[in-house]
């Protein structure tokens, strides 16, 4: 990548005008702050970037060669080969999916994925993966608890006591 030109002024600008073809997609693939992995067609990581890395706690060389599904929480493991058919048939897929860590904690990851021509020619899936954890994890966990309450008949007040008639529950 010698082609890429640095300033040292306060504007400090990186000129693409000068990277070419592949270089190019490298440098912003490198760049961008949202996660980004590349896979094959079977699911298999060909390669990620930095920001994926350090929002999932892995090393580049721990994922590459590894299925996409050991990223999967166990409640959503089962989806990912489907979710992988679906994009080889063309669609495009935005959801979010609950995850793991490397140390095992959960994270929630906003996903858009599309099937791609790989540099080889073979098909492959891009997904552009963004962290909500901090964002949506406790919501989601306080909107799922308020939804069980309601669905068994509760509605808890904030001081925990049952403000339904029926206190069977």
């Amino acid at each position: 990548m010698q082609n890429i030109k640095y300033s040292d002024s306060p504007e400090s600008t990186l000129s693409l005008n000068s990277v070419e073809g592949e270089d190019r997609y490298r440098l912003l693939f490198e760049l961008s702050p949202s996660g980004i992995i590349l896979e094959d067609q079977e699911g298999i990581i060909l390669d990620v970037n930095e920001a994926f890395c350090r929002s999932i706690g892995y090393r580049r060389k721990e994922l590459i060669g590894k299925h996409v599904g050991i990223l999967a929480h166990p409640d959503v493991k089962n989806q990912v080969d489907d979710n992988i058919s679906r994009l080889l048939s063309g669609k495009v897929l935005k959801h979010n999916e609950k995850s793991v860590r490397k140390d095992g904690s959960i994270c929630y990851m906003e996903l858009h994925e599309t099937k791609v021509i790989l540099p080889d020619g073979g098909i492959g899936i891009l997904c552009v993966a963004d962290d909500h954890t901090e964002q949506d994890g406790p919501e989601r966990i306080a909107d799922t608890v308020l939804f069980h309450r309601r669905l068994a008949g509760r509605d808890i007040g904030n001081d925990g006591q049952n403000k339904n008639k029926n206190k069977t529950f």
